[in-house]
């Protein structure tokens, strides 16, 4: 046989033993047989079905969430502070300048999410429905030395004295306090139900795609305080003011995603989630705003309310990750399972803060504009779930 002949047969010789290897090498995990001896055909993503002995599992989740929320475009006072302008024409003109803004922190707030599931023995296809309660909350102030201020808001304090505003205000340009409170709240509910299917696509490499519907429930409430000192001011004036927001919203859409889980070990693995929502809905905007001004030498006030309502459609779209590690075990000759979960989520409502602030020109018309701030909430969650 000559060298060329001896070359062509090992060109096809050689690709089939090394395919034949590796055929033999995942042949040997017994987890994902692609091929059984009854079947013609091979599966390609083998399901990750029901438990050997069970036609259908069903699925309980108890999760502990330990979250904080955060809404964008949501300071709740202005650090103002007064500097020397001065000019040929008026050397000693002073003018209020912005410092810094006072922001909501993160506050750390308990929540939970139920889910209740069913495994079918049909190629492995599931359905699962949870609900999600999470309620988050702060309260801040700040506050600033007592200063010099008449009735017309002609300042006549010395350079770096500082002063506080807030864009909440119906005229949040003009009004100055020495103190601002501000205190925010969020409730949350959220129902999903969706339908998908579990396989493996490798020996350790679990994919769970799914589509379904979420519904929301939620309301965000703003409410913000500002006092002036009048042991300064002329004629010992002293002024409140009070701006009060609630923002409820409520909408159903789709919903997609992607579950995986990377197998570790028999008992341990990590899992990674991610999926986005496209929910309409109605967002209902009541606002508030009281002013009460007057002297401790005199015995009247002068109150005035505002008030604004607004009803928004539109759609709301929704994103959310999440990253941790689980640990599971069958028992009883594996009619049972349990996994405990420990990870990290982030959701994300774009556009979710439909506040709206009031807006003064130079002519003093007041019109109103929304805030647009994300909603953003990430945290702690702690999974038990038991299959049957």
């Amino acid at each position: 046989m000559d060298k060329f002949s001896k070359y062509i047969i090992r060109s096809v010789l050689l690709p089939c033993f090394v395919f034949g290897a590796i055929n033999k090498a995942q042949g040997s995990q017994p987890q994902q047989t692609l091929c059984s001896q009854q079947q013609t055909i091979c599966q390609i993503t083998p399901p990750h079905g029901p438990l050997s002995k069970n036609n259908i599992d069903v699925v309980i989740d108890i999760e502990f969430l330990w979250w904080y929320a955060t809404v964008g475009n949501l300071p709740y006072a202005y650090v103002e502070e007064v500097v020397l302008e001065g000019s040929s024409l008026n050397p000693t003109r002073i003018v209020r300048v912005p410092d810094r803004m006072k922001e909501f922190g993160s506050e750390w707030d308990p929540g939970i999410r139920l889910g209740l599931g069913i495994i079918t023995n049909h190629d492995g296809w599931d359905v699962y429905a949870n609900w999600t309660y999470f309620r988050n909350s702060d309260d801040e102030s700040v506050s600033v030395p007592p200063f010099s201020n008449t009735f017309a808001n002609s300042i006549t304090n010395p350079p770096g004295q500082h002063v506080l505003a807030s864009p909440w205000f119906i005229d949040a340009t003009q009004g100055l306090f020495s103190s601002i409170n501000g205190k925010w709240d969020l409730l949350f509910h959220q129902i999903d139900l969706i339908l998908g299917r579990k396989f493996w696509i490798s020996p350790n490499l679990v994919l769970h795609p799914y589509v379904g519907l979420r519904g929301n429930r939620s309301r965000l409430s703003l409410n913000i305080t500002g006092n002036l000192d009048g042991s300064l001011t002329e004629n010992n004036f002293f002024a409140i003011e009070r701006a009060n927001w609630k923002q409820q919203f409520w909408g159903v859409g789709l919903l997609g995603g992607m579950d995986t889980v990377w197998h570790l070990t028999k008992h341990w693995s990590i899992f990674g989630e991610s999926d986005i929502a496209l929910i309409y809905g109605r967002y209902e905007i009541r606002d508030r705003y009281s002013f009460f001004f007057g002297s401790f030498t005199q015995t009247n006030l002068d109150i005035s309310h505002t008030y604004n309502n607004d009803n928004i459609y539109s759609f709301q779209p929704i994103i959310d990750l999440g990253i941790g590690i689980r640990w599971e075990t069958t028992f009883l000759d594996e009619c049972y399972r349990i996994n405990i979960d420990a990870g990290w989520e982030n959701h994300i409502w774009i556009d979710f803060n439909k506040l709206t602030r009031p807006l003064t020109d130079k002519f003093q018309n007041q019109s109103f504009m929304s805030s647009e701030g994300n909603l953003s909430i990430s945290g702690l969650v702690i999974r038990g779930r038991f299959e049957f």
